[in-house]
């Protein structure tokens, strides 16, 4: 902002006065249009933010719905190798193939790092930016316990090596640990699908509230 003086000598306390009046006033008038860009700025910002974070929610809704309709056939995979492990210890013969693999659901949020990267959250109000935060905390949690599911894969990986094997070259200790393993999995499994089914709860009633 730049005041510049007078043209010309001011003579008298009404020259004065009105002077410093136009400055006064030129000083607010900046100062609005100043405020009134800014404001218009954050709400610019606020609106992309709200665009991204609703088709970041919708396409990590549809993940979690494809998620909860091939859990249970993940869970299924698991009580087979349980009851092939406890067939093989009762010396009886094991299926001829049994292999189990898990694939992850990626659920993103890079548009909820990039609202609060930007400032754009910051201008939330306190519901709005409350729910957000829940949801994507709830996410994380889905994301943890998914990754608790991979590691567990690792424990019953060489059951497919188990089968393949003589039944007198692999111990009763052995095919009690994979199907202890798999009774654990199992438990990861019902807690991921617990945690998919509130998640995908969550995403519907956000997406509602959407406008």
């Amino acid at each position: 902002m730049e005041i510049h003086p007078p043209l010309g000598p001011i003579h008298t306390r009404k020259q004065f006065f009105i002077h410093l009046l136009t400055i006064v006033i030129g000083i607010l008038i900046a100062l609005g249009l100043d405020a009134a860009i800014t404001w218009g700025h954050e709400r610019a910002q606020v609106r992309e933010a709200r665009a991204n974070l609703a088709n970041e929610i919708g396409h990590n809704r549809e993940t979690i719905d494809n998620a909860l309709k091939e859990l249970p056939g993940r869970r299924k995979g698991l009580e087979t190798i349980i009851y092939a492990m406890r067939d093989m210890e009762a010396g009886k013969p094991g299926p001829q193939d049994l292999t189990y693999t898990f694939i992850g659901y990626d659920l993103y949020a890079t548009a909820w790092q990039t609202a609060a990267d930007s400032g754009a959250t910051a201008h939330m109000d306190y519901d709005e930016l409350k729910q957000y935060t829940e949801l994507y905390n709830m996410q994380q949690i889905f994301m943890n316990v998914q990754m608790d599911a991979f590691r567990a894969t690792a424990d019953i990986s060489d059951v497919r090596w188990v089968l393949e094997r003589d039944r007198k070259n692999v111990s009763k200790e052995r095919l009690e640990q994979i199907e202890t393993a798999a009774a654990r999995y199992m438990t990861i499994l019902d807690v991921l699908t617990d945690a998919a089914q509130q998640l995908s709860k969550k995403y519907a009633a956000f997406e509602q509230r959407l406008p």
